[in-house]
């Protein structure tokens, strides 16, 4: 059962076809750090947008949240099945769901 389960998930993800992410992008790299970090921003911005705090925070101080979406702000593509964070795990970010879906689960564990 578990080698199937492999083989079907292994499979599954080599045959994905992949989003396009800025490190795959050669002309980025010849960029300056500050158009880098302008284009990064204005990638960011659709997604925070849509929470109050960050379109307030943005009102307040732009330069600052311009800071924090392109130094703190990432892209992942995670493929179907992926565990993004485990129980018990300490935190090391937060996620903003561009598409698709994503399911929570929490486990009962026995004390």
């Amino acid at each position: 059962k578990l080698s199937m389960s492999i083989q079907k998930q292994a499979h599954g993800r080599l045959m994905a076809v992949k989003p396009l992410m800025l490190p795959d992008i050669c002309a980025i790299k010849v960029l300056s750090t500050g158009l880098r970090s302008q284009l990064h921003f204005e990638l960011c911005k659709p997604f925070v947008q849509r929470f109050d705090f960050h379109r307030i925070c943005d009102s307040m101080n732009p330069t600052l949240m311009k800071k924090i979406m392109s130094e703190c702000m990432t892209f992942t593509a995670s493929d179907t099945g992926t565990d993004v964070f485990q129980a018990g795990e300490s935190a090391i970010g937060s996620y903003v769901l561009e598409r698709g879906t994503m399911e929570y689960r929490q486990m009962n564990t026995i004390d």
